[in-house]
């Protein structure tokens, strides 16, 4: 996740801001109930805004498995610290160091669409597929697909009726909405959208070397 951070860097692409917890001396304490006051401190400087908190793993030994543990919109440092303590127990049930995971935090941007672009490098295509809200509803949402060629700017468009998506409530849980008329059956990208995640796709598989697939 972090590379995906510096790829984007070294490409000079836009790219949202994530912050690390990796202090296994820290981690342990927290996983006993502990905090930290300065932790405190930049988890309320953070928290002006939603933060969501994700998890990654380094560990070669012990496989948490895939979609590692992640909150929805957290508001209070009490729910971050709560998640933190919660996922961290669980991690060293399974057999994992406090050193072999981390945490990363990032503030919460609501958005109306979402994406996941695939393209392979050397090729001038890019196929899209999107949908209203957060990206994780396409895990499991109907979604648009799209395919972008820069050779000629064709765009081909295989549009599905989006009868839910993933969207956000005033309390920050993620939660199934209906689309309702008139969203349903309209395209969840422009255009220009389009255009635009196509050539951030195929400049980061160019630069790689290899098939991306972005977010």
């Amino acid at each position: 996740k972090i590379d995906c951070i510096k790829t984007f860097r070294q490409c000079n692409l836009p790219y949202g801001l994530i912050y690390i917890l990796e202090d296994p001396i820290l981690l342990n304490k927290i996983a006993n109930g502990g905090q930290d006051d300065i932790l405190t401190n930049e988890l309320k400087w953070l928290l002006e805004f939603p933060i969501v908190i994700r998890t990654d793993c380094i560990s070669k030994d012990k496989d948490p498995g895939f979609l590692l543990p992640r909150t929805e919109s957290v508001f209070s440092a009490i729910e971050a610290y709560d998640f933190i303590q919660k996922t961290t127990n669980s991690f060293i049930i399974q057999g994992l160091k406090s050193s072999d995971f981390c945490f990363l935090i990032h503030r919460f941007i609501i958005s109306k669409s979402c994406a996941l672009a695939f393209s392979k490098p050397s090729i001038s295509k890019a196929r899209i597929d999107s949908t209203w809200g957060i990206v994780d509803g396409l895990h499991y949402h109907p979604h648009d697909s799209f395919e972008y060629n820069s050779t000629n700017s064709d765009i081909k468009k295989r549009i599905r009726c989006k009868t839910e998506y993933l969207d956000v409530d005033e309390k920050g849980s993620w939660f199934s909405k209906k689309s309702g008329f008139g969203w349903d059956w309209a395209e969840s990208l422009t255009s220009s959208q389009i255009k635009n995640i196509s050539k951030f796709t195929t400049t980061i598989a160019d630069h790689l070397d290899k098939p991306v697939t972005v977010m």
